[in-house]
């Protein structure tokens, strides 16, 4: 990031976060949903810049650490979804009903909204390339893809266990046990490769600095996380702001950016890394993300939860069978990610 930009970031986040202190004391009068918008733009370049930070520290701190080179990746996976998790976790620590379904329809739709990078991961490599097929990664085909497999049957055992419950006049909610099993095997899924990869020489010189450099950076994150969140609650308050175009927005800003990267970096030519980001980020959501929810509040099951659960089974199965058939992506595969995906926002935000 150049000097410039760190002072236009510096002075644009300052003067926003000015203009909601006034709000909130009642000394500055303006349009809640016009300062939502404003704050969602600047704290959303806040949010990507900071995480960035976060993200390159953390993987110099696995390295330093000897860590082999796969949880290296899966730490970088973590930090780029550190936005997200940040806005997720404010807004279940509200105690506004609505805004907690806010952030379980959040986190559903951030793992949609994922398979849409991963789609347009795809065309700008293929663009790059003259159109060809993407090959996967090899360490996606043998890691990621078993991954992926274990989101779609657990999805759909649960659109069906929530569809009956809903119909039938059942239990209202998902319980806790749910989201402890989905964190209980990623944690497994991960230690799993790690028993299996190599190991790298320590370099411990620095890594109590890359550490601080990375907890460092996520202030800002939760920061910006705690005044976009605090913006939506009096949104629904005060405007009746719909709970589904709130959760749509805090998806958008919590993966779009930071994951965009990897749009760039297949744009560039560098499609495996992009790729691997973005594949990586789908399972870490589905399974990680929500499971942390589900553990911290017991999941509403209303029409919009259910229908996720259900979009997200139907996303990464076709996400399965487009990468197995072959061990490549190509335009038109994207382009029926991309259809299901807009045919599911469309049936959400109408």
């Amino acid at each position: 990031m150049s000097k410039r930009e760190l002072a236009a970031l510096a002075a644009a986040s300052a003067a926003d976060l000015g203009l909601v202190w006034g709000y909130f004391l009642a000394k500055v009068h303006v349009d809640p949903l016009l300062l939502f918008i404003m704050s969602l733009a600047i704290l959303g370049w806040l949010i990507t810049r900071a995480s960035e930070v976060s993200v390159e520290a953390l993987v110099e701190f696995a390295e330093a650490t000897g860590s082999p080179p796969y949880i290296a990746g899966v730490v970088s996976s973590l930090a780029s979804n550190l936005p997200e998790i940040a806005l997720i976790a404010t807004a279940l620590a509200s105690k506004e009903p609505e805004v907690v379904e806010v952030a379980v329809l959040a986190v559903m739709i951030s793992v949609g909204t994922s398979i849409l990078l991963v789609s347009a991961t795809t065309f700008a490599g293929s663009i790059k390339s003259g159109l060809r097929a993407i090959a996967v990664p090899k360490e996606a085909l043998i890691d990621e893809l078993n991954a992926v497999a274990f989101t779609l049957t657990a999805y759909l055992a649960l659109t069906l266990v929530s569809m009956a419950r809903l119909f039938t006049g059942g239990s209202t909610h998902l319980p806790r046990g749910v989201g402890v099993i989905l964190v209980l095997s990623y944690i497994s899924y991960v230690l799993t490769l790690a028993s299996r990869a190599e190991g790298r020489r320590a370099r411990r010189s620095r890594v109590i600095r890359h550490l601080l450099v990375a907890l460092i950076g996520t202030v800002p994150v939760f920061v910006s996380a705690e005044v976009l969140v605090r913006l939506v609650e009096d949104l629904i308050a005060l405007r009746g702001f719909d709970v589904v175009h709130a959760a749509m927005a805090i998806a958008v800003v919590g993966t779009v950016p930071e994951n965009g990267v990897a749009i760039i970096s297949a744009a560039k030519g560098e499609v495996e890394v992009g790729l691997g980001n973005t594949l990586s980020s789908v399972t870490i959501l589905a399974l990680l993300a929500v499971g942390i929810v589900g553990v911290v509040v017991p999941i509403p099951l209303d029409a919009y939860v259910v229908a996720q659960l259900g979009v997200t089974a139907a996303s990464t199965l076709l996400l399965k069978f487009s990468i197995r058939d072959d061990g490549k992506i190509d335009v038109g595969e994207a382009i029926f990610m991309v259809s299901l995906q807009a045919l599911a926002f469309d049936l959400l935000l109408t």
